[in-house]
């Protein structure tokens, strides 16, 4: 008997001349039970897995420091990590990138947030300086965060208020370092194609505010800042367009 795949339809090849009839009605039993299976699978697609993998006892994870997407909503399984319209029919190409979402958070040594398409890790147990915090996101297959469009800098902000409140500093790759007044993503090279700063900032004082961090102005709003490198903060790494290579 030989397998093969086509589309999500398995056909069996059975060598009739080698089988009895009551082998041949076995095989036929089994044939109807995989074509159904396949069926099944390419109807029942939906939170992002297929039916039938969901129902293999996925872990309950809901926490505070695992989120899905634009409203920022803390998922009650694994398989709501990802966004419902991946897999709202069988794409098995979708399915799969609904499948890497669930196995990058699952195998990561860190507590991974999936915000839009993007993964990131806030550094919220211990606070350091802009150049460690750059270090220790290097050394963990990151990059401190960079923040490339207005979208991805609410998606990070909403987060902040709904499950980091108490977060006051932290910091991202943005530092005019290389130019006095001229900030760029040091972990990209891409300068500010726009910006979110406070009010009257970024201000220099006393000339020694180079980077940029992420601070609950008055404690009750966030913007961006400029402070100085040495300073102590918590921290944003991120992990952008992964793929299957990152499993």
């Amino acid at each position: 008997m030989y397998i093969s795949r086509y589309g999500q339809i398995y056909v069996i090849y059975i060598l009739s001349s080698q089988v009895d009839a009551t082998e041949m009605i076995f095989f036929k039993i089994i044939c109807f039970v995989i074509l159904n299976l396949s069926i099944g699978i390419s109807t029942q697609c939906n939170n992002g897995l297929p039916q039938w993998f969901r129902q293999l006892g996925t872990k309950d994870i809901s926490s505070n420091y695992i989120a899905q997407s634009r409203s920022v909503s803390v998922p009650n399984t694994e398989s709501e990590l990802v966004s419902r319209d991946k897999c709202q029919s069988f794409i098995p190409g979708n399915c799969l990138e609904a499948y890497i979402d669930r196995e990058v958070i699952k195998r990561s040594p860190l507590p991974l947030v999936l915000l839009g398409n993007q993964y990131y890790y806030f550094g919220t147990y211990f606070k350091t300086n802009y150049f460690k915090a750059m270090q220790f996101c290097h050394d963990h297959g990151m990059q401190l965060l960079s923040i490339m469009t207005r979208e991805e800098n609410d998606l990070i902000l909403t987060y902040l208020y709904n499950f980091s409140k108490n977060l006051v500093d932290l910091w991202t790759s943005g530092s005019d370092l290389g130019e006095e007044g001229t900030f760029v993503w040091l972990s990209t090279g891409k300068g500010l194609n726009f910006t979110y700063w406070g009010n009257g900032q970024p201000d220099n004082a006393g000339n020694d505010e180079n980077c940029l961090e992420i601070w609950k102005f008055d404690g009750k709003t966030y913007a961006w800042n400029d402070r100085s490198c040495m300073f102590d903060a918590h921290f944003i790494c991120e992990l952008k367009n992964c793929s299957k290579f990152c499993l």
